[in-house]
């Protein structure tokens, strides 16, 4: 279960933002996740409280919006967000394609007690 070791990682990103800010702990915090990203959802909201303990960020609530999966045509510039597997492009058929969006995690926001 890799997303405990990824919860701990943003645990530890949060601690430091808290003591950068001079702030007395985490309120709450807001997640983006990419659909393809690799991480799970679930699993992840379940690590996290373990991962809070003890930190800046215990008690902490959270929210995390899954990022649709976005692709680009490079030959053509289409843009669309593909239903299953990501193969050719719907305009012009080719196969050089781009994921633009889907792929990321990123801490978009803290709320900070001071």
């Amino acid at each position: 279960m890799h997303e405990l070791s990824i919860a701990q990682s943003l645990v530890e990103e949060l601690d430091a933002i808290t003591i950068r800010e001079g702030a007395l702990r985490v309120n709450s915090f807001r997640l983006d996740i990419g659909a393809i990203s690799g991480v799970e959802q679930h699993a992840l909201e379940m690590a996290l409280p373990f991962a809070a303990e003890g930190s800046n960020a215990e008690g902490a609530t959270f929210d995390i919006n899954i990022v649709v999966t976005r692709v680009k045509c490079k030959g053509c510039g289409n843009s669309w967000e593909p239903e299953t597997f990501i193969g050719r492009c719907r305009s012009c058929d080719s196969n050089d394609i781009a994921i633009v969006a889907g792929r990321e995690m990123v801490l978009v926001s803290v709320e900070l007690e001071t």
